[in-house]
């Protein structure tokens, strides 16, 4: 997920974290609050990165994890979420590391993530339907790449690529790059 939360979904984190005994506005410079992420989030809780510290808020009497307890708790969420779950794509196996999008429904849904591959560690987009994973872009076929983002924006609207960014800059503008020169080409 790797989302910047919302102004409303900002009062509610620091009201959460008060309540559980953490005065944001004295432990996290304003730099270090603007730079907050929504990790992974669901029904029952949401993991929040703020600065170089980890919460994971739980419940509707929110309390702070950490240690063990967060991170097993923050594996479950995160593999709840997709994020973890290796895949195998038509450009090998990846390890998803950040929902990005999701849209369609049915036959006709499409996820896409960033997935870091298992044996070179380098990012790439990752496109989810309901048959199959593919790596989005490549550099010498511009229709291939035409056809992956109308798909794509066709189902999930248009791409972030500023999330994509947060998890890899040189990705970022790989893609947009790609973008670019199958919608002009």
């Amino acid at each position: 997920m790797n989302k910047i939360p919302t102004a409303e979904e900002l009062e509610s984190i620091k009201y959460d974290l008060a309540i559980a005994g953490r005065d944001v506005d004295k432990c996290y410079t304003a730099n270090e609050q603007a730079a907050w992420r929504i990790i992974g989030e669901d029904d029952y809780c949401q993991v929040i990165s703020l600065g170089c510290d980890e919460y994971l808020l739980t419940g509707d009497c929110p309390d702070i994890w950490t240690g063990d307890d967060l991170r097993r708790s923050r594996r479950d969420l995160a593999l709840a979420c997709g994020i973890g779950e290796q895949v195998a794509t038509d450009g090998g196996d990846y390890q998803i590391i950040a929902d990005i999008a999701d849209g369609g429904e049915g036959d006709e849904g499409v996820c896409v993530y960033v997935g870091r591959h298992i044996t070179l560690g380098h990012c790439d987009l990752i496109a989810r339907d309901n048959a199959s994973y593919w790596v989005v872009g490549d550099e010498d076929n511009r229709d291939r790449n035409r056809d992956q983002w109308d798909i794509i924006e066709d189902r999930c609207g248009r791409i972030d690529l500023e999330a994509v960014r947060r998890v890899d800059a040189d990705l970022a503008d790989w893609l947009a790059d790609r973008r670019k020169e199958a919608i002009e080409g």
